[in-house]
């Protein structure tokens, strides 16, 4: 698995929670292996709060870090679905900068649909930082944060293809 590299207490990874948490015995199993944020797919304003306050009771311990994969599910086919908002209002929100990251591999290991990894390559590309300070404006309104998410989402999105475009380039 992608993370299986990393310190664990210090990374939590946002995850569906029908899927990752639907088995008591699949729940049990993954929380041994990595610190997993649930997510609501259809979340309320209220499920969005909860969410918020988790990922910063998380992240203020020791300066942990939050794995957000910002399409929202596994890929299909294996090319990069379009960007959710949520990792740019998370950002934005706790005031933590986003990396960008390219990972090239998974969809060979762990096809969507299939119980069990495979082994295989996977490679990881950073990007630099994108502080969300720089999209956000002294208006604190709805309307001009949801605007602030969406450039965001765009910048991150932009990110993520050029360094995949990098990969392809080299």
């Amino acid at each position: 698995m992608v993370a299986s590299g990393l310190p664990f207490k210090n990374f939590a990874m946002m995850a569906a929670k029908d899927y990752f948490f639907g088995s008591d015995k699949r729940k049990y199993y993954l929380n041994l292996l990595m610190n997993l944020i649930p997510i609501d797919r259809d979340a309320d304003r209220k499920s969005i709060i909860d969410y918020l306050t988790a990922c910063r009771e998380f992240t203020k311990i020791d300066n942990r870090s939050l794995i957000i994969y910002p399409e929202g599910t596994r890929s299909k086919t294996g090319k990069i679905q379009s960007f959710k908002k949520g990792p740019a209002m998370i950002s934005a929100e706790l005031g933590l900068p986003i990396i960008p990251a390219h990972i090239k591999g998974t969809f060979n290991a762990w096809p969507k649909g299939k119980k069990f990894m495979r082994p295989s390559k996977i490679t990881i590309k950073i990007g630099k930082p994108i502080f969300p300070k720089e999209f956000l404006c002294n208006d604190e309104t709805d309307s001009s944060n949801f605007q602030a998410y969406r450039k965001i989402t765009e910048e991150l999105e932009k990110r993520v293809h050029e360094l995949m475009e990098s990969r392809n380039n080299a």
